[in-house]
């Protein structure tokens, strides 16, 4: 008689951590998840439940985070997996990324996602960042409000180095009506320097003014003359200060400059 054939064998279950990687895991007060390779879940610590809830054996870690972080989050985990560099990094397979998670009771939680392969499955841990993008969010809003006032006063804002050019690091667009350039002409990587601009009488008094200025760590004011780009000569007006790391190293000049229609008193 015919032997029937043998049922196929069950396939292979994913190697679990073991028990000292577990109990490290466990341990953590940030939320861990252990995942297979193909990113299906194994198990969670303890701060994951609370923060993400439970988690089922084989689910889709995919299916956790924000729609739009989907693709973002499975180049990562296959830059984990196959030990490849993040294509917009090259950094190494534990690179971190902020992405977003969806919490139970439809919230938005952004994280950093740290990824580490240990053999046959993948350590992820989340760290809550929420705070702060919106603190940086709330940042990027008040620059863009700020940067628009600066923008309406008829006057050259500006940032920039130390150095005899007065490389301009950024400029507002008050440079128009009071030099004729643009601010992409005057910043770094423009057409010019800003020392180009001073009348070559009033280059060093500059230079000198703002050095010893510096040196006392005190702002200065400049009376000086400036060529316009339709070549008119410009009486201008400059009120500035220096930039300081926290020892005292000057890192740039910020500071205003503006029209002078009568001479200083």
């Amino acid at each position: 008689m015919a032997q029937e054939p043998s049922p196929p064998a069950p396939a292979a279950e994913p190697a679990r951590p073991t028990d000292a990687g577990w109990q490290w895991m466990t341990a953590l007060p940030v939320p861990a998840l252990c995942m297979d390779v193909a990113g299906n879940a194994v198990a969670c610590n303890p701060a994951w439940s609370r923060f993400m809830g439970s988690v089922l054996a084989g689910q889709d870690v995919m299916g956790l985070f924000h729609p739009e972080d989907r693709m973002a989050w499975m180049t990562q985990l296959m830059a984990c997996v196959h030990a490849v560099p993040l294509p917009h990094t090259g950094a190494a397979t534990d690179e971190s990324a902020a992405l977003r998670l969806l919490p139970p009771g439809g919230a938005v939680a952004w994280c950093s996602i740290a990824l580490q392969r240990h053999q046959e499955w993948v350590c992820m841990v989340a760290h809550d960042v929420t705070g702060y993008h919106r603190r940086e969010a709330q940042l990027r809003a008040a620059s863009r409000g700020a940067f628009s006032l600066l923008n309406g006063i008829p006057a050259m804002l500006y940032r920039g180095r130390n150095d005899r050019n007065w490389s301009m690091e950024m400029v507002s667009e008050g440079c128009r009506m009071l030099t004729g350039y643009s601010p992409q002409d005057i910043e770094l990587e423009g057409r010019l320097h800003f020392n180009q601009l001073i009348v070559p009488p009033d280059v060093d008094y500059v230079w000198d003014g703002v050095q010893e200025a510096l040196l006392r760590r005190r702002p200065y004011r400049l009376w000086y003359a400036i060529t316009c780009a339709d070549g008119r000569i410009k009486q201008v007006f400059e009120i500035g200060q220096g930039i300081y790391s926290h020892s005292n190293e000057v890192l740039g000049v910020e500071g205003m400059i503006t029209e002078r229609f009568e001479p200083p008193a």
